[in-house]
């Protein structure tokens, strides 16, 4: 989001047309929804997000996420709800137990695959543009960068979902660019990649005790569902991987790619 140099009296403390994170931008849009709901008589809001990102487990020490759409999070925001309107407000992820491969299948309809290329998962979307001048690619217009996160498993939600030659275009590709890829990609990748293997290798009882993120005792949530859903994105993002890494990167990542 481009912010403003304004002289108003709250303007943003920020340069003018610098970027700026929006990380409470979930709470922005539940309020709005929880807001219209309320003044409709309505009780019940929906919050959409694939199950990986909505958990947004920790799959390496050196990282932070943020979990907008985390069942605790919801939980939380329904207890504000109810203390500050004193109303209860059902706020539901009907995606919670889906993959991003999972959610995208509904794409696959001839009437709906146009859709895929329109959309944007890219933290980055807005760097984009100058990022392909910086790397003097001529034309290109596309709004994902390829190597951030987001970018990483929409692609590998496409290849399961089987709409790879529908999806949009990437700057970087970071299955047939390696060996390269800028460091802290190829270092995110492979945290990436080890995550996976823990998470469809071992058992029910070791991942829970491995990843506790996947571990979540709110009302309603099944944590077996959970990691069920996570083994299964485990293993759509090591079998996209492995269909479409160039052969460099299957000699460096094959002990992960098995």
């Amino acid at each position: 989001m481009w912010a403003g140099g304004g002289n108003g009296k709250n303007s943003l403390p920020a340069p003018f047309r610098s970027v700026m994170a929006q990380h409470l931008r979930s709470f922005l849009f539940l309020s709005l929804a929880a807001a219209v709901a309320l003044e409709s008589n309505i009780r019940k809001v929906y919050m959409f997000e694939n199950g990986p990102v909505a958990l947004n487990p920790l799959f390496s020490e050196a990282r932070v996420n943020t979990r907008t759409t985390h069942p605790h999070f919801l939980a939380h925001f329904k207890n504000l709800i109810k203390v500050v309107f004193g109303i209860e407000l059902k706020i539901e992820n009907p995606f919670l137990y889906l993959t991003k491969g999972e959610v995208i299948d509904n794409l696959g309809k001839p009437e709906l695959k146009g859709l895929v290329a329109k959309s944007i998962s890219c933290w980055n979307w807005s760097r984009v543009p100058i990022w392909a001048k910086q790397k003097e690619i001529v034309g290109f217009k596309g709004r994902h960068c390829g190597e951030c996160i987001p970018c990483i498993i929409r692609r590998t939600a496409m290849h399961h979902a089987h709409l790879w030659k529908n999806d949009a275009d990437y700057l970087t590709g970071v299955f047939n660019q390696f060996p390269t890829l800028q460091r802290n990609t190829k270092t995110m990748v492979a945290d990436l990649l080890r995550f996976c293997q823990n998470t469809k290798s071992l058992s029910d009882t070791e991942l829970l005790l491995r990843a506790p993120d996947l571990s979540v005792y709110e009302g309603g949530i099944d944590s077996r569902k959970l990691v069920e859903m996570h083994k299964r994105h485990a293993q759509q993002v090591v079998n996209c991987f492995r269909a479409r890494s160039n052969n460099e990167f299957r000699e460096i990542f094959d002990y992960a790619l098995k």
